[in-house]
């Protein structure tokens, strides 16, 4: 997927974009917080396999 202009920078040689569409409120509330927690491991594994 191609970033839209002026909304997202074209991706780095490494780089993580996630886009997600929700309807309520509280659904945006928990998935941000989920999101929000997988970053940590998500960093880690890149880490360990790139570093």
């Amino acid at each position: 997927m191609q970033a839209q202009s002026g909304i997202l920078t074209d991706p780095k040689q490494h780089s993580l974009i996630q886009i997600y569409n929700f309807d309520s409120l509280p659904l945006i509330a928990m998935n941000v917080v989920r999101i929000g927690a997988q970053i940590p491991g998500m960093a880690c594994e890149l880490e360990s396999e790139f570093f």
